[in-house]
């Protein structure tokens, strides 16, 4: 299961944790992203706040 991060900024859906499948890193995706040419295209770099909070450590002020 994917865990929502936040919101797109581009159509309003929900930003979701994915896994690149050629090197293993973490990224943000839309999940209203239906294929290469379909859908919501909109990716980022999962947040450190989010990294942090998953890795058990308080959040930083200012990071959210």
């Amino acid at each position: 299961m994917t865990e929502v991060v936040k919101r797109c900024p581009d159509c309003g859906g929900e930003l979701v944790v994915r896994i690149n499948r050629e090197n293993g890193s973490e990224f943000l995706s839309c999940r209203n992203w239906r294929g290469p040419s379909e859908g919501c295209q909109h990716t980022e770099k999962v947040p450190e706040s989010y990294r942090m909070r998953r890795m058990g450590h308080p959040t930083l002020p200012g990071l959210g």
